[in-house]
């Protein structure tokens, strides 16, 4: 059996559920920097990378945690949202989708992210 924390999608509505009252994600989502997020000051940025990391599986589920990864200051966030968003298929993607790579491009200080942000929007 696969290890995966979300294993049905009814476990994935109350994860995300309870994430929207416990992860204040409008805080989290304060534009690009190259930060590790380490310390206690980044603890809601860490539970957001537990949200991240399994949207992958689940195409157009979690779409707000997935926008405050790709404008959080915490580079960890913002490669895990983006690599969700590229394991959806593009049909799934919600119309402001496109805009917010593009915005998130323009403003990106890491180099690496910035070319897998380049790739993404030439797709």
């Amino acid at each position: 059996m696969r290890n995966s924390r979300f294993r049905k999608e009814d476990q994935l509505d109350e994860v995300l559920s309870f994430a929207e009252e416990a992860i204040p994600v409008d805080q989290i989502a304060t534009g690009p920097a190259d930060l590790l997020g380490l310390g206690d000051k980044y603890a809601a940025h860490r539970a957001l990378d537990w949200i991240l990391q399994d949207l992958k599986r689940f195409p157009a589920r979690g779409w707000r945690f997935l926008q405050a990864g790709v404008q959080s200051p915490v580079t960890r966030n913002r490669n895990l949202a983006l690599t969700a968003l590229l394991a959806w298929p593009k049909a799934s993607w919600p119309e402001s989708a496109e805009e917010l790579l593009r915005k998130g491009y323009a403003a990106e200080p890491n180099e690496k992210l910035r070319e897998r942000l380049r790739s993404a929007l030439s797709a």
